[in-house]
C-alpha cells in the first residue's frame, strides 16, 4: 500500500509516545517518499587478465629412490589415544602420507570390533591387531599395503609393563625386523626397563637382517636403526 505525502498514517494500537520534545502522546504526520527502483541490467565485461598471475604447479611427490633403484618403505608410528571415533581421519592419513605399513599404539580396539575395523583399514591394505584381552584401552594396531609382505612373530615371554607386537617384513631380498612396544604410564619405569632389557636380549633376526625398533613410551616417538 503507498500513503501520499499528505495522508496521516495513523494506528491507535502502534501509538507510542515519542518522548518529552516532541509531546507525549502527540500524533505527528509522515512523510512518505516513494522512490523508483532502478532496473538491474546485467552486463558482460570480460575477464580483466591483468588481474590474474601465473602459478607454478608442483609435480607430484615421489618416493625418492635408492641405488638399486627400488623404492625406499615408508613407515609411521603414532600414538592414537583410541582410534574409536578416529577411523576416518587415520584412514585418510594413511592413504594422503602414502604409508606402506602404519602402526597405531593405545588403538583401544576389542577383537569383536568388526564395524571400527572395516572404517580403520584403507582399500588395498590389511592388517594385524594386538589387543588387550582384559581390560579396556591399550593395544596396537598395524595396516599395511597389500603389495607388501608382513607375518606376525610370536613372543615367548609375557611381560607385565608392556604391550608387544613384532612383525617380519620382507622387502625383496631384505628382511626387516619391526618390533612395536606401548608401555602403559600407570606400570614401572624400573621393572619395565628390566622386561625390555629381556626383550632386546632375546631378539634375534637372523644373519644379515635388519633390526628396526619402534618405541612408544608415552614420551616422544623414536625410530632407531641397526644393520
Amino acid at each position: 500500500m503507498i500513503y501520499s505525502s499528505t495522508q496521516p498514517l495513523f494506528l491507535s494500537s502502534q501509538l507510542r509516545p515519542r518522548g518529552c520534545r516532541a509531546g507525549k502522546n502527540k500524533q505527528r504526520l509522515i512523510k512518505t517518499v516513494i522512490s523508483e527502483r532502478v532496473p538491474f541490467v546485467k552486463t558482460n565485461q570480460g575477464v580483466n587478465f591483468n588481474n590474474l598471475i601465473d602459478l607454478t604447479l608442483s609435480a607430484p611427490t615421489k618416493k625418492v629412490k635408492n641405488e638399486k633403484n627400488s623404492e625406499k618403505f615408508s613407515l609411521c608410528i603414532l600414538n592414537t589415544r583410541s582410534v574409536r571415533y578416529k577411523t576416518n581421519e587415520l584412514n585418510e592419513y594413511v592413504v594422503d602420507n602414502d604409508a606402506d605399513l602404519f602402526i597405531a599404539t593405545e588403538s583401544w580396539i576389542r577383537n569383536e570390533d568388526t564395524v571400527i575395523i572395516n572404517k580403520l583399514v584403507p582399500a588395498n591394505f590389511d592388517s594385524l591387531f594386538e589387543n588387550r584381552k582384559h581390560s579396556k584401552g591399550g593395544g596396537i594396531a598395524c595396516l599395511f599395503k597389500k603389495s607388501v609382505k608382513v607375518s606376525r612373530v610370536s613372543t615367548k615371554n609375557l611381560f607385565s609393563t608392556f604391550e608387544i607386537l613384532q612383525l617380519n617384513v620382507f622387502l625383496g631380498k631384505n628382511h626387516v625386523r619391526i618390533v612395536s612396544v606401548y608401555r602403559p604410564p600407570s606400570t614401572s619405569v624400573v621393572d619395565f626397563l628390566t622386561e625390555f632389557a629381556e626383550l632386546l636380549s632375546n631378539l634375534n633376526t637372523g644373519p644379515g637382517g635388519s633390526f628396526t625398533k619402534v618405541r612408544n613410551f608415552k614420551k616422544k616417538n623414536c625410530v632407531k636403526k641397526n644393520l
